[in-house]
């Protein structure tokens, strides 16, 4: 749930407190519909605006850019509201129970873990309701008992997402192709929405049928790095990937779309948690390593190498190989001088499971299933 505009310029100008938001509130902003759902609704979403205020003035105060200034939600965009007590809500299988809502409401799946539940979030996106459920859980499964000790080099790349390279093999990861074919489908959709007569029915069924299509893309995103992520974590024990600058690959007029689809920010990202989780090594190559102009059998470094050439040609001992395949070996051969030895499994340690460093971020814990 939003805060209302004029509660909103209050907290700005007048610099009101929790307490006296929630009571301006409720003199002068609620109406009577709002008594058909719970009222934990408006104090939470005070109390993620008195959050967002401190955090803004706390990176004032400490010199940091002033970047985060809260910014007013309208009706209509990110609709959502949180529920942070445990007797506003609960969870039985695939129902989910919340206050004042008429009856228990069928999940598309039940949770995956089990433990205690601290929040749920309703969120309204493309016309379904989703709630992202926080738990605290020590059922995730940290470790794979099949993974060997192992390094891996992942060059990131457009024509194939990612070429890895481990113990002498070669798997090349494709690009999602589905996601290309959506975003063509979202074109034309858009150009149909600009024709549309602004407040007729036509518009609002095409600008709801861009909206799930917005939605579909980004959960095809998110799914292909989630997958990606998920593999080398539970294969692999030291994986070692490049620093790239992505804002100056993407300043290439026809490469920039495709770069910025790729995700490889969020990809790294999620390597970097979940290899936490893990017990994993992530070893990041410094930015100006020549991955792709050294060559993976002498070591030797072209001076020049267009983006046209996808085999590289060793001008020094001859050797010729795929120019992403040679770059994941350079990787690869970075992560074996990079770390001391080859991190052991737990079983050969003696280590726990428990043992291993863990981070616990409510971002990582949740659950979300549509409802």
């Amino acid at each position: 749930m939003e805060v209302s505009a004029t509660c909103f310029d209050k907290c700005c100008t007048q610099h009101l407190s929790k307490k006296a938001a929630y009571e301006h509130f409720m003199r002068e902003v609620r109406q009577p519909w709002m008594a058909e759902v719970t009222s934990r609704a408006p104090r939470n979403a005070i109390d993620d605006l008195d959050t967002a205020f401190k955090s803004f003035f706390r990176r004032v105060k400490e010199g940091r850019a002033p970047f985060g200034f809260p910014r007013f939600h309208r009706r209509g965009r990110h609709d959502s509201f949180a529920l942070r007590e445990k007797p506003k809500f609960g969870v039985d299988g695939r129902r989910l129970r919340l206050e004042k809502a008429p009856g228990r409401i069928l999940m598309r799946q039940a949770l995956r873990f089990t433990g205690t539940l601290h929040s749920v979030t309703v969120s309204f996106r493309a016309g379904k309701f989703f709630a992202a459920i926080v738990v605290d859980t020590e059922d995730y499964e940290t470790r794979s008992g099949t993974r060997e000790p192992s390094v891996v080099g992942v060059d990131l790349g457009l024509k194939d997402f990612a070429v890895l390279s481990g113990s002498g093999e070669h798997l090349h990861l494709p690009a999602n192709r589905k996601l290309k074919a959506s975003l063509r489908r979202l074109k034309r959709l858009q150009r149909s929405l600009s024709r549309k007569e602004k407040g007729s029915n036509r518009h609002r069924s095409a600008r709801e049928k861009v909206a799930r299509l917005h939605l579909r893309v980004a959960d095809q995103r998110q799914a292909m790095l989630h997958e990606a992520s998920d593999m080398l974590t539970r294969r692999f024990d030291t994986i070692v990937v490049e620093d790239l600058a992505v804002r100056n690959l993407a300043r290439n007029r026809r490469l920039s779309q495709a770069v910025m689809d790729s995700g490889w920010a969020e990809f790294r990202r999620q390597l970097e948690y979940k290899a936490d989780l893990r017990g994993n090594t992530v070893v990041v190559a410094p930015r100006f390593f020549a991955s792709s102009k050294a060559c993976s059998r002498c070591g030797a470094v072209k001076s020049d190498l267009g983006l046209d050439e996808r085999i590289y040609r060793c001008e020094t001992c001859g050797h010729v190989q795929d120019r992403d395949e040679n770059a994941a070996d350079n990787l690869e051969r970075h992560g074996l001088h990079t770390l001391p030895a080859v991190p052991k499994r737990a079983s050969e340690t003696g280590e726990t499971d428990e043992a291993l460093p863990r981070r616990t971020v409510a971002k990582d814990r949740r659950e979300e299933a549509c409802v």
